[in-house]
């Protein structure tokens, strides 16, 4: 999945990643850290933007080739 993900602070900082690269967790953990926001800050918004508009933003998405399955032996 090509998404991307942005979220923004109130005190005006920004991260942008790859939805790909959020580590996915289990029920018995406490969730994924995706930014610490400095004392007083707070989130402000999330979003997530799908490669589709991406492209169409005239944005340069990597293709990677499909890796190889395994063969059922």
């Amino acid at each position: 999945m090509d998404d991307d993900l942005t979220i923004m602070t109130a005190n005006g900082v920004a991260i942008r990643l790859k939805v790909k690269d959020v580590k996915q967790s289990g029920r018995a953990t406490r969730g994924v850290h995706l930014i610490k926001p400095q004392e007083g800050d707070s989130v402000a918004s999330v979003a997530r933007i799908s490669a589709e508009d991406l492209k169409k933003a005239g944005a340069q998405i990597e293709e990677k080739e499909a890796e190889p399955q395994p063969k059922l032996v």
